[in-house]
């Protein structure tokens, strides 16, 4: 699976971190953070109708 867009202005947008489903098109939350290799961590995001994606990102 792979995301259908990112919101990436958070004035217009809300949070950065926005992502919706590539296969409903619903907005996906974050269900689990965990930590990863230097320095980033490991986000998984999950829409209503159960899909998932794994995103890893930088810790700021």
């Amino acid at each position: 699976m792979s995301l259908q867009h990112r919101s990436l202005d958070p004035v217009v947008h809300g949070d950065p971190l926005t992502l919706f489903c590539a296969e409903c098109s619903q907005k996906m939350r974050i269900r689990m953070a965990a930590p990863a290799q230097d320095g980033r961590e490991t986000l998984t995001y999950q829409c209503a109708c159960g899909h998932s994606e794994r995103v890893n990102v930088a810790i700021h």
